[in-house]
């Protein structure tokens, strides 16, 4: 379903965050631009998933292709990557820059079902801000 539920073990399993792709409706009445969204009805469901190792930020790849950042204190999706055409099979994440400079790099490397290897960069701190991923 996509979902992506956060939960706290240490106090007795409580669910702290539900992390989902908000619908077209709520984005429009949020006020947020609509045209590149998908509604959470066709959201896949979670393959990977990754931490990262002091922020509370969450990566997650889809079997509708996309990798996710979401934001585990809130539960907001931070950004969407596109640019494989199937499921993704797996994903692994290597963070490279120092913390002190807003949270460093994600490399991230992918595999799908498109028979194609994707590698992508996230800048943290530009992502937090709603900034551009780049992809190859």
């Amino acid at each position: 379903d996509g979902i992506l539920k956060i939960w706290d073990l240490n106090n007795d399993g409580q669910c702290r965050q539900v992390c989902r792709v908000p619908s077209v409706q709520e984005e429009e009445q949020e006020g947020q631009d609509t045209t590149a969204s998908s509604s959470s009805s066709s959201v896949g469901g979670i393959t990977r998933l990754q931490w990262h190792p002091t922020l509370p930020l969450v990566l997650t790849s889809m079997s509708d292709g996309t990798v996710r950042l979401w934001d585990a204190r809130n539960g907001a999706l931070v950004q969407t990557v596109t640019g494989h055409e199937d499921m993704i099979n797996d994903l692994a994440v290597e963070f490279v820059t120092p913390e002190q400079q807003g949270g460093g790099t994600a490399v991230i490397v992918t595999g799908s079902d498109d028979k194609t290897v994707r590698l992508f960069e996230i800048d943290i701190a530009t992502a937090l801000e709603g900034g551009t991923t780049s992809s190859s």
